[in-house]
């Protein structure tokens, strides 16, 4: 597989069921370009899926507490990030687990990055 680069460097906050949520921007270049929004919920369900296959710690490594603050929302942002890299990089060649792929290629924007 190609390589892929991937940053996590946007949040939002919405609104559900009167509820505030964060979401972070998850951008894929390579090949394929793609973006989608995740709340680290979908971090944490795709470190259970994956963890095992990459040799993760079955913990996940970002820990959950309240985001409040913009520096604790961009914080949370640079772990993810480093999280994801981490996970790429034990890739080493080999086929990307289909949850890491579904995860990354779920778009909310498709982009062409023209070859």
């Amino acid at each position: 597989m190609a390589d892929v680069e991937f940053t996590v460097d946007m949040h939002r906050t919405i609104k559900s069921d009167g509820q505030s949520l964060v979401e972070y921007a998850c951008v894929v270049n390579g090949p394929f370009g793609c973006m989608s929004w995740h709340r680290y919920t979908d971090f944490a369900v795709l470190h259970a899926q994956i963890a095992e296959e990459l040799g993760l710690s079955p913990r996940f490594c970002c820990p959950k507490v309240p985001i409040f603050l913009e520096s604790h929302k961009t914080g949370r942002a640079a772990e993810l990030q480093a999280y994801m890299q981490d996970c790429l990089g034990r890739l080493d060649g080999q086929l990307m687990p289909v949850a890491l792929h579904a995860f990354l290629y779920t778009p909310t924007t498709m982009m062409s990055t023209g070859s």
